[in-house]
């Protein structure tokens, strides 16, 4: 076992903890930072597993400078009309436009990346989303795209 690998369950302790209490935080310790996208995904793994919420959903993006852009959205943060649960920094709440794309059928993992055509032929819907933003940093612009 990797120190990186060691260091993901109490990073991921801390993260979960956060998440769930609705609080933020300093970054975490240096020795307990992920270093690379591997350790960054292995962090959020666990936070998936120690929330136990459901993953209904993913976030993904265009690779910022070669790194995955990706992040589970969980049911309990879904809203789909009527009043939404967003946490209140500073007087303000971050909203972010998102397409979300709905898929009609499943994309399984698979050694060959999907070729456009089978991703849109995938796709059944397309919508407007907002994306209620937060941190579990008090100061996230201090940390790293991979911290992030």
């Amino acid at each position: 076992m990797t120190s990186q690998t060691h260091n993901s369950l109490p990073a991921a302790a801390i993260l979960a903890e956060r998440r769930r209490s609705g609080t933020q935080g300093a970054r975490l310790p240096p020795s307990l930072r992920p270093l690379d996208a591997a350790a960054a995904l292995a962090v959020q793994a666990l936070v998936s597993e120690q929330l136990g919420d459901k993953i209904v959903a993913w976030k993904c993006g265009l690779p910022v400078d070669g790194q995955p852009v990706l992040a589970p959205i969980y049911a309990g943060t879904v809203c789909s009309g009527g009043a939404c649960a967003a946490w209140v920094r500073g007087g303000q709440v971050r909203v972010e436009p998102e397409l979300a794309f709905v898929l009609a059928q499943d994309l399984p993992a698979r050694s060959s990346p999907y070729s456009a055509a089978e991703v849109d032929a995938a796709v059944g819907g397309t919508y407007l989303a907002l994306e209620l933003i937060d941190s579990r940093y008090s100061e996230p612009d201090e940390a790293s795209f991979i911290e992030n």
